[in-house]
């Protein structure tokens, strides 16, 4: 799929802002845009849909890789519930909203 008509925000910039005029000239011309990690989702209504969707996979899972990350940092990111998916995620999802 040809992305390149879609904005792009670099998000690995130290002064990136959600909150910059950047994302908001993005979000009104499409309601996705192109970053360093992959596609971000600009518009709620389409995050909603997307999370719901099972043929997306959630960009921090590839983090450490893009950053170049490796050992026992790297490992621990892989294995954190924020990197998990599926079955996996729902079970440690389970597990910590009983501890919460």
């Amino acid at each position: 799929m040809d992305q390149s008509h879609l904005p792009f925000l670099d998000m690995t910039d130290a002064a990136f802002s959600t909150r910059s005029e950047a994302v908001l000239k993005a979000r009104e011309k499409c309601w996705c845009a192109r970053t360093p990690y992959g596609l971000a989702i600009l518009q709620h209504q389409m995050a909603g849909r997307i999370l719901r969707d099972r043929r997306f996979r959630q960009g921090s899972h590839a983090w450490p890789d893009i950053r170049g990350l490796e050992g026992s940092f790297a490992e621990f990111w892989n294995r954190s519930i924020i990197s998990l998916e599926g079955s996996e995620h729902k079970q440690a999802r389970q597990i910590a909203l009983q501890a919460l």
